[in-house]
């Protein structure tokens, strides 16, 4: 990224910061969802917790959390009636908030976690298989992303110095190895995330792979204790086209989905969000968010990038030069989910411990409201901390809070 390009967003950050920010509504309770259904979320005394996860036709998978004694995997109807349940995933994981636990696949779900990879038969609730090799336990390790026919994740396959993409198809459970890195080089310690899939100008598929290292050794170089790689991978030659190591001098990145469109990788590292071209490797432009932890999956809508901070809010930037468009800074939050649907923005705002709707396009609100358990008998309540799913057919958000599984009928 040029000096020029740098003092233009440099400008228009600063603008943005002194333009009046979009207030959220007077009264929120003025808004009403009509909620379609809800099931309790537990019939005992003990403690669970729900994560939505992905709509398949008519239904919902879910995945109940019971602290300590692991998690199950569950189908809801439209109707909020149960289907299925399979149960037995991993007790060590404390829940499968970040993309790449639980992911759909033709008419299956793919269960991964540290201890194991399973797939599950949508129509029957049925373990078509259950492989118990290992992945490492870190963060990134422990994810996985499907691509076509395949699900990716990594392995330590040879052993606990080295790392291994590895992939199988979604049907037969036998990982093939695709490249293995060292576990520990130069006194950093690899830890390589799901990869992404790119298409280049000549039609070959590329797996664009992130590759997250701790720095393990005596000292530490200007304070950095990790670092940032990427590799593409080409599927047909088995060849990487290029690496970049080192690409954020903070060295951290979050554990959402990378963002593929045409030749560019949206990458939203700690603190700065960079656009890269896929032919070099290069950096196009990249925006820095020194005050605030870049948390959400980005969301393209028309010619805008957007993306939920921790501590500054929302924000809708030009996905050509990342010039901001608009900053609404009353949604900030930890949460990692954000959802667009019909050019509005469904989120949640832990600063309001609510829900909110904004406008795609301006960064207006809407709405904001609270749980519609949210009561003085159940204060905490106005909590959603499960994610968002909406079926885009009937109009329905699915959610949860601490007491019930539910399913909101959005507003035409």
């Amino acid at each position: 990224m040029n000096k020029i390009s740098f003092y233009l967003f440099l400008a228009a950050l600063l603008a943005a910061c002194h333009k009046p920010a979009p207030e959220p509504p007077d009264d929120p309770t003025d808004t009403v969802l009509p909620v379609r259904w809800k099931a309790p979320l537990s019939a005992d005394t003990m403690r669970r917790q729900a994560e939505v996860q992905y709509v398949w036709g008519n239904n919902i998978i879910y995945d109940i959390v019971q602290f300590g004694l692991g998690t199950s995997v569950e189908m809801r109807d439209s109707s909020g009636n149960r289907v299925w349940a399979v149960d037995g995933f991993s007790a060590s994981h404390k829940g499968f908030m970040e993309p790449g636990h639980i992911l759909g696949i033709k008419d299956n779900t793919i269960v991964h976690d540290e201890e194991s990879t399973a797939c599950i038969d949508n129509r029957t609730g049925a373990l078509i298989w259950h492989s118990s090799v290992k992945s490492i336990q870190t963060n990134a390790s422990s994810l996985a992303s499907v691509i076509d026919d395949y699900v990716y994740a990594v392995h330590n396959s040879y052993g606990p110095a080295s790392r291994s993409l590895v992939r199988t198809h979604y049907l037969n459970g036998r990982w093939d190895t695709l490249v293995t890195f060292p576990g520990k080089y130069d006194d950093y310690v690899a830890n390589m995330a799901p990869p992404a899939l790119w298409i280049n100008p000549h039609g070959d598929s590329i797996l664009i792979i992130r590759n997250h290292e701790r720095y393990t050794g005596p000292n530490t170089t200007n304070g950095q204790t990790q670092q940032v790689s990427l590799y593409a991978f080409n599927l047909r030659t088995r060849q990487f086209e290029w690496s970049r190591h080192n690409i954020d001098p903070e060295g951290a990145v979050t554990l959402n989905p990378l963002l593929v469109e045409q030749n560019r990788l949206y990458l939203n590292c700690q603190h700065t969000l960079r656009c890269l071209d896929l032919l070099s490797g290069e950096d196009i432009w990249k925006g820095n968010f020194r005050n605030s932890i870049l948390r959400s999956t980005l969301v393209l809508y028309q010619d805008m990038l957007i993306l939920q901070t921790e501590e500054s809010g929302l924000w809708g930037l030009d996905k050509h030069s990342g010039a901001i468009v608009w900053n609404n800074p009353n949604t900030y939050g930890h949460h990692p989910f954000l959802r667009c649907f019909n050019g509005i923005l469904y989120g949640t705002a832990t600063g309001y411990y609510s829900f909110y709707a904004i406008r795609a396009a301006t960064g207006e609100w809407i709405w904001l409201v609270p749980s519609p358990n949210h009561s003085p008998q159940r204060p905490d309540a106005s909590f959603y901390n499960a994610g968002i799913a909406i079926d885009t057919t009937r109009r329905v958000l699915y959610s949860a809070d601490n007491y019930f599984l539910m399913g909101i009928k959005l507003p035409e």
